[in-house]
């Protein structure tokens, strides 16, 4: 059986994204019996399902999280300040040399580059325990990193000054307000304008309560994604045909199964041990 090269949809496309027939219609694919290719669909289907599940609790979570954000500080808000009082903007740095993480030959690359791509890594960082906010996105893309990293032109590092406020609540805060937060001109973040932003000034225990109830639903959310990129369809078909194309299978005997629907208990056809231990048998 011709093994499906699944790596080669990747370079289908030239440097303006159009499909290259040519290489499209030169990959080999495997076509199994019927049977095989019904079980395939039906495992699909499982994950799917399992995947829409998911992403509706995700959703979920995120509501939660917003709900709880502005209930605290409803409560409990005594005052506002700007931003401009209470952090300072590192703007990014650009730096020529950079690999992919697949790309990764040594250990001197580790340091995660931010600011518009996060897929690189330099031999430098110069940021740690920052929030990030990438100047350039449509949709404002913020993140708070602990770690030590390198960030980019493309990005600003907010650095908090005042000890009345804590790194990871204003964080939550502009995370909560993203969408309608930022006065852009030309796509691009304005700092005058992002400094002028009023902030909830609440207790410091207060921020610690929120944080602690916004990262018990973030870490929900985490189990649920890396649940979604463990079941994602790519790896599916490629793990379940990667296994009929390297293992031994009586196709005679899986067609006749279609031929014993009057009998109780058709037998099971005759595959190697291989099988038994690649084939996924769903969620």
């Amino acid at each position: 059986m011709p093994t499906l090269h699944l790596d080669k949809l990747d370079i289908c496309y030239n440097s303006k994204d159009v499909i290259n027939i040519d290489i499209l219609s030169n990959i080999l694919i495997p076509i199994p019996s019927m049977k095989i290719q019904k079980k395939i669909i039906s495992v699909i289907d499982t994950y799917n399902k399992k995947i829409n599940e998911n992403n509706k609790s995700i959703n979920t979570y995120t509501e939660i999280q917003k709900n709880m954000i502005w209930i605290n500080l409803l409560n409990n808000t005594k005052k506002t300040s700007k931003l401009k009082d209470i952090l300072n903007i590192k703007n990014g740095s650009q730096l020529v040399s950079s690999k992919k993480q697949t790309d990764l030959g040594d250990n001197q690359y580790k340091y995660q580059e931010y600011g518009g791509y996060n897929d690189k890594f330099q031999p430098i960082y110069n940021c740690e325990n920052s929030i990030i906010i990438s100047k350039f996105d449509e949709n404002t893309n913020i993140k708070y990193i602990k770690d030590k990293f390198f960030l980019n032109q493309n990005g600003w590092a907010l650095s908090i000054t005042d000890k009345h406020f804590l790194t990871e609540y204003i964080y939550i805060w502009l995370w909560n307000n993203q969408n309608n937060l930022f006065l852009k001109e030309n796509n691009i973040l304005h700092q005058t304008n992002f400094l002028n932003i009023q902030i909830f000034n609440v207790d410091i225990d207060i921020q610690n309560k929120i944080i602690s109830e916004f990262n018990y639903y973030e870490n929900l959310k985490r189990l649920l994604i890396s649940d979604n990129n463990h079941l994602g369809k790519y790896d599916i078909i490629n793990i379940i045909l990667e296994s009929y194309n390297n293992i031994s299978i009586d196709m005679e005997a899986i067609d006749s199964l279609s031929a014993s629907e009057d009998k109780s208990q058709p037998s099971s056809p005759v595959i190697n041990s291989k099988m038994q231990q690649t084939t996924p048998t769903g969620p």
